[in-house]
């Protein structure tokens, strides 16, 4: 059986262990009180938040701004190619047919949006500018080119019909765009003002024929890619003069 000072001895160690437990609570009790209030959360998530939406917001628009520069890019080529395409049969020819409705008046500037060219291979090639394209075809002459009358049918599309028609500029609905009169078309610019023509030719005395080429080029209507990314501005202007 346990004496007395058996159970004394026991008793002791109960409230040593008693004790040990208690004591071993009080690290907990510190580490709460060390940790961080609702408030301060909230307020380091929201500093973070912000932080965030600034960063986003720079990316974006800097994503934005490449693919505008990249969509003007785009349309720069189109109009560049369809400049590059006239020049060159302008370069390789004789004489100029007709331009719009009449025969390129003997001296001064004469307009038009249509236009003919003979070139030194014996063969006509027609420039148009129909529904915001620049079209090219090889008119099927059959018949002699002996007058004014009989020239002025060249450009007549319903007098002489259009053989191998050509759209000089990109029409696919991703990329397209349009070509529009410089500073006569709303459709580029949102104003109308005194027309221009896409030709002029100029006949000076003593010297070859001069040809005017100018037209504005922006995002297609049916291009969403372009329309979406400016918003229906980007118009890029081309203008150069050619001598036959």
């Amino acid at each position: 059986m346990l004496n007395f000072r058996t159970l004394e001895f026991l008793k002791s160690k109960m409230q040593n262990i008693k004790n040990s437990l208690s004591n071993f609570q009080l690290p907990i009790s510190n580490f709460q009180q060390a940790g961080f209030t609702i408030v301060e959360v909230l307020v380091v998530a929201l500093i973070l938040g912000v932080i965030g939406y600034m960063m986003s917001d720079i990316v974006i628009r800097s994503l934005q701004g490449s693919q505008k520069t990249a969509i003007i890019g785009t349309a720069k080529q189109n109009g560049q190619v369809a400049l590059d395409s006239i020049a060159q049969v302008i370069r390789n020819s004789d004489m100029v047919v007709c331009i719009g409705s009449i025969v390129p008046a003997a001296t001064g500037s004469t307009p038009g949006d249509t236009i003919v060219f003979y070139s030194q291979d014996g063969k006509y090639i027609r420039f148009r500018y129909l529904n915001k394209k620049l079209i090219q075809d090889l008119p099927a002459v059959n018949f002699l080119i002996n007058s004014d009358a009989t020239q002025l049918q060249v450009c007549d599309t319903t007098k002489v019909a259009e053989q191998s028609p050509t759209i000089l500029t990109d029409t696919e609905s991703t990329n397209g765009v349009d070509i529009c009169k410089v500073d006569s078309d709303p459709v580029c610019i949102g104003t109308t003002k005194a027309g221009n023509n896409i030709f002029s030719v100029t006949k000076s005395p003593g010297s070859r024929d001069t040809v005017t080429i100018q037209f504005s080029i922006k995002p297609s209507n049916t291009s969403t890619n372009f329309e979406n990314q400016l918003g229906g501005s980007g118009v890029v202007q081309f203008r150069q003069t050619i001598q036959l």
